[in-house]
This record gives structure tokens, C-alpha cells and sequence, in this order.
């Protein structure tokens, strides 16, 4: 399987290093596109959250990988309270 993210190492640390706004990750559970690919992404998020000046979140939700499309009154306050919370 590629390593989708590795060819972008560089750029991640570079804009992540000046990243100066809250981010936040909602994924799905289980894995929608394998454990392989989540593993990957979950190491690449990891350096993020190390390495950013900004605060940043991971969380997960029950779902496949349009959650926020078929659980839209489940996701919204999830998202709605991040930017509460960052806005007040």
C-alpha cells in the first residue's frame, strides 16, 4: 500500500509549524478506508498536534466516511461547540 502522506512530510511540518488557528479532526470508527491508511493518518496528526502552535483536536465518531452527511444533527453540535469554544 503507498504512503499517501509521506510525499507531503515537508509541506506538513512547514505549515503546520506556523499554523496559528484551532484545527479539529472528526474521523469515522471504525476505519472506512482500512486500519493501514488510519494509521497513517492518525501518525500524521499526531506530529500536528506536537508541532502546532495552535490547539488542535481529534475526535472520533461512530460512522463511515459521510458521517457528517448522514448524521448531520449528531455531528453539528460536535463542530458548533469547537467553534463556540474557540470564538468566546
Amino acid at each position: 500500500m503507498r504512503e499517501y502522506h509521506a510525499e507531503y512530510a515537508g509541506i506538513y511540518d512547514s505549515l503546520f509549524k506556523t499554523l496559528s488557528s484551532p484545527v479539529m479532526l472528526i474521523y469515522a470508527t471504525p476505519p472506512p478506508y482500512g486500519q493501514q491508511l488510519f494509521d497513517q493518518i492518525m501518525q500524521i496528526m499526531s506530529k500536528i498536534k506536537e508541532n502546532s502552535k495552535a490547539p488542535v483536536e481529534l475526535v472520533p465518531f461512530e460512522g463511515t466516511h459521510h458521517f457528517h452527511m448522514l448524521k448531520p444533527t449528531e455531528t453539528a453540535p460536535i463542530v458548533l461547540k469547537f467553534l463556540d469554544d474557540k470564538v468566546n
